[in-house]
C-alpha cells in the first residue's frame, strides 16, 4: 500500500515546515485538498500555492484532490508537468478534464462518496481513457479533516476493487491506525489528521510497518 500524506490538518501559517515534517518522517508522496468554497463549504489551498509546492518539493509524488464546482477550469490554472495526478468527483466533467491533462504527464482519479457514483463510473467504463489510472473511494464525506470513517467505506472499496481490477483503487478520510485494517486492500491509503498530533511517528512506523509497500 502506497501512502499520502494530506496536509488538510496542518498548521497553514506554517506550511512548508509542516511538509518539510511529513517528509522527514518518511512520506514520499502528498495528497493535496483543493476547495473553493462552492462544491464543499471549505476554502483551501489555490492553484498559485499548489503551483508553489510542486515546484519546490520535486521528486515526490503530489497529486491534488479537486473539490471544487469547476474541476477543468482550476486544471487550466496548474502545472500539470509538475504534479502525477488530479482527481475530481465530476464523472460528467470527465471529457473537458481530459482534454486539460492530455498534453501533459498528469493522470486522472475519480472520487465516489457511495455506490451511486461508482455506478456513474460504470456506465462509461468502456469509455474510460488510459488516462484515467485511479478511484478514490472516499471514507469521510468531503470537504472536512478529522472525520471519523464512515460504515459503508469498506464495502464500497470492495466494490470498486471487483468492479475496476485494472485500476488503483485508493481510500481517503478516517485512515488511521485502528481503521486501516479495515481498507488493507486497497492500494493506496491518504492519511491526514493522524500526521499532525504528537503521536504521528509512531503512528506512520506502524502502518509503514504493517501495511506500506
Amino acid at each position: 500500500m502506497k501512502v499520502f500524506g494530506s496536509i488538510l490538518s496542518c498548521d497553514s501559517l506554517n506550511l512548508q515546515k509542516e511538509i518539510d515534517r511529513l517528509i522527514g518522517m518518511g512520506v514520499s508522496a502528498l495528497h493535496l485538498d483543493v476547495m473553493d468554497g462552492v462544491f464543499v463549504d471549505k476554502i483551501f489551498l489555490g492553484e498559485s500555492v499548489v503551483n508553489e509546492i510542486t515546484r519546490r518539493y520535486k521528486g515526490i509524488t503530489i497529486e491534488c484532490h479537486l473539490m471544487v464546482s469547476t474541476p477543468a477550469k482550476t486544471i487550466s490554472h496548474l502545472d500539470l508537468d509538475r504534479i502525477d495526478r488530479v482527481i475530481i468527483h465530476q464523472a460528467d466533467s470527465l471529457r473537458d478534464v481530459l482534454a486539460c491533462v492530455k498534453a501533459s504527464r498528469c493522470t486522472v482519479g475519480l472520487a465516489i462518496v457511495n455506490t451511486d457514483e461508482l455506478h456513474k463510473i460504470n456506465e462509461i467504463k468502456d469509455a474510460m481513457h488510459d488516462k484515467i489510472d485511479k478511484i478514490l473511494v472516499m471514507g469521510v464525506l468531503p470537504g472536512e479533516g478529522g472525520q471519523p470513517m464512515r460504515s459503508n467505506t469498506k464495502y464500497l472499496l470492495e466494490l470498486a476493487q471487483k468492479e475496476h481490477p485494472d485500476l488503483i483503487i485508493g481510500v481517503d478520510g478516517g485512515v488511521n491506525m485502528h481503521t486501516l485494517h479495515e481498507v488493507q486492500s486497497a492500494n493506496e491509503a491518504v492519511l491526514g489528521s493522524c500526521l499532525f498530533n504528537e503521536s504521528a511517528e509512531e503512528t506512520l512506523a506502524h502502518i509503514t510497518k504493517h501495511y506500506g509497500e
